[in-house]
C-alpha cells in the first residue's frame, strides 16, 4: 500500500524540518558578544591606572630627531602630569607643560605636547620601548613601532 501525502502535509513537514534544523544550530552555537577588539592603528595602546594611552608611536624625522606621538585620555576626576619619558632607554625632552586635565584627551605630537628624543639608535620599522612616568598614575611601558616621518599621516598622530 502506498501512502500519498497532500501538498499541505508536505509543506507542514518541510516547515517543521526547517524549524528543527535552525533551532538545533542555535542550541549548539550560543550567541555571544565578541569581546576581542582588533587594534586598527599602528600605535601601541596601554593603560596606566585611570590614564589610557592610545596609538603611541615614535616618529623619526628628517633632522634625525624622534618624536613620541599618540593621545592620553585622563578618565579620572583629577589632573595628572607626564613627569618623564624615556625612549629606547634615553631620556626624552618634553616641550611645554605636560598637564593631563581630568576627563580630557591630550594629544602627543605636533598638535599637542611635544616629546622628543635622540633618534641615533632608532630605525624605522623596528620596535622600541617607551616608558611614561606620571605624577599620579603608575609608570607604564609600551613596545612601540618606530616609523619615519613620511609614513606617518597627520591623522594618525592623534
Amino acid at each position: 500500500m502506498r501512502l500519498v501525502l497532500g501538498p499541505v502535509v508536505r509543506s507542514a513537514a518541510a516547515a517543521v524540518a526547517v524549524v528543527l534544523t535552525l533551532s538545533g544550530c542555535f542550541n549548539t552555537q550560543p550567541q555571544t558578544t565578541n569581546t576581542n577588539q582588533e587594534q586598527t592603528t599602528s600605535g601601541a595602546n596601554v593603560d596606566a591606572g585611570r590614564l589610557q594611552v592610545r596609538n603611541l608611536l615614535v616618529r623619526v624625522d628628517r633632522a634625525g630627531d624622534a618624536q613620541v606621538t599618540g593621545a592620553v585620555y585622563n578618565t579620572s576626576r583629577k589632573a595628572d602630569r607626564i613627569a618623564s619619558v624615556t625612549v629606547a632607554g634615553s631620556p626624552a625632552t618634553t616641550v611645554g607643560e605636560a598637564v593631563l586635565p581630568p576627563a580630557t584627551q591630550t594629544l602627543l605630537g605636533p598638535s599637542g605636547v611635544r616629546i622628543t628624543a635622540p633618534a641615533a639608535s632608532l630605525e624605522p620599522g623596528l620596535v622600541t620601548e617607551v616608558v611614561l612616568t606620571f605624577d599620579g598614575a603608575p609608570e607604564t611601558k609600551a613596545r612601540v613601532l618606530v616609523m619615519n616621518e613620511a609614513t606617518v599621516a597627520e591623522d594618525t598622530l592623534s
